[in-house]
């Protein structure tokens, strides 16, 4: 499924102490986190976790020099939060809200 919405990438280098990195926006979900250390992607809260707002921490800190990067998909408000059914226009999925 495609929902539309606004792509973020924050970066950051480790140092080898610091487990707590802030995000740039509220990713909304768990699931909308791709995680990755020196292109090594990372598991949900088994190498980091996140709740709520934008604080991400690590189990472990990230080695002193290894780049961390962290991918998420802001999806657009729905009005009443609904998300209707989704339809295909040439090959895309677009959703609606009901």
């Amino acid at each position: 499924m495609v929902a539309y919405g606004q792509g973020v990438v924050d970066t950051f280098t480790g140092n080898g102490t610091e487990t707590v990195f802030t995000l740039s926006a509220n990713p909304g979900s768990e699931t909308n986190l791709t995680v990755s250390l020196d292109g090594v992607l990372q598991a949900p809260n088994s190498d980091y976790n996140w709740t709520s707002g934008t604080t991400l921490t690590f189990v472990q800190a990230p080695p002193s020099g290894v780049k961390g990067v962290v991918r998420y998909q802001q999806t657009l408000p729905t009005p009443g939060g609904v998300v209707g059914p989704a339809t295909s226009v040439d090959g895309r999925i677009a959703l609606f809200s009901g």
